[in-house]
């Protein structure tokens, strides 16, 4: 089902990173062909070392990061408008962590297709997603230090 079968609009994802300072003539299509996912408190979205093929944008509900299995410690919690695949998206990797609904949750599904199409069309999408990146970088860096003996 996709996005416009939910009722929303570009306005309503404005706000996102991944969407801020897009120009809605940007996602004209693109939007058309993502889908919505919805996930039950404690269902698997990915699991470590899996082909992913997608992007994800955290829409309502809260998902739990979590390294080794889906029921060690959570080492991240993504919320509303945060990303999640990108890495392996981009690397072509399997993925690198378990990522699990924390709570009833609602995403909005880009395939392969889609996120490049969208990054091919606006400069600020790709840079939006740079900065997501970059931002997931630093976090692990600074986990990294702070848990260094």
């Amino acid at each position: 089902m996709s996005i416009a079968d939910h009722g929303m609009m570009f306005k309503d994802l404005a706000e996102m990173p991944l969407f801020r300072y897009v120009a809605p003539e940007s996602v004209d299509g693109v939007l058309e062909r993502c889908s919505i996912l919805d996930l039950h408190k404690n269902e698997v979205l990915i699991r470590q070392g899996d082909d992913n093929r997608s992007l994800f944008v955290v829409l309502s509900g809260e998902l739990n990061v979590r390294f080794d299995s889906p029921d060690n410690d959570t080492f991240t919690v993504l919320g509303p408008g945060e990303t999640i695949g990108e890495m392996s998206l981009i690397d072509q990797k399997g993925t690198s962590a378990y990522v699990v609904a924390a709570c009833d949750s609602r995403l909005l599904v880009f395939d392969e297709d889609s996120i490049w199409s969208l990054v091919r069309s606006s400069h600020a999408a790709a840079c939006n997603l740079l900065n997501i990146i970059t931002a997931r970088l630093r976090n692990i860096n600074s986990a990294l230090r702070t848990n260094a003996p």
